[in-house]
């Protein structure tokens, strides 16, 4: 049946939703790549990177024994400073019903830290049935 295909990398987050006249759904949504992700730090530092708590919540990832560069995700394009910092995306994909409505939401992480994942949904879908009732 048909499919939808997600590559990911870094922490801009992307989620897959569904929805219809009456029901909205998330059906998928990525994860952030974090140097504190389950299995990235140990990655990381296995590679000869140092991973540091710079605060409460945030961690960097630096060349071991500098200040440098500071990198705040385990997985990006470009950022190759770093041992162990990976330019390999998650791939994720999904069987759907060739019935349903789908749709994409794609935003960097300054907009995921307000919103989460079901309030998109909830926003987007009504956006998205009042464009089809009009």
């Amino acid at each position: 049946g048909p499919s939808i295909h997600v590559a990911h990398i870094g922490d801009a987050g992307c989620l897959v939703a569904s929805w219809n006249r009456h029901d909205s759904r998330v059906l998928y949504g990525t994860q952030d790549h974090k140097p504190d992700s389950p299995g990235e730090r140990e990655r990381l530092e296995a590679a000869g990177s140092e991973v540091r708590q710079v605060d409460v919540e945030s961690f960097r990832i630096y060349i071991k024994g500098t200040n440098f560069p500071g990198l705040t995700m385990s997985r990006a394009f470009g950022d190759t400073a770093c041992a162990g910092v990976l330019q390999e995306p998650h791939y994720h994909q999904m069987f759907v019903q060739p019935s349903d409505e789908f749709y994409a939401v794609i935003a960097s992480d300054g907009i995921w830290e307000f919103i989460d994942y079901a309030k998109a949904v909830d926003l987007s879908a009504k956006k998205c049935r009042s464009q089809v009732a009009s």
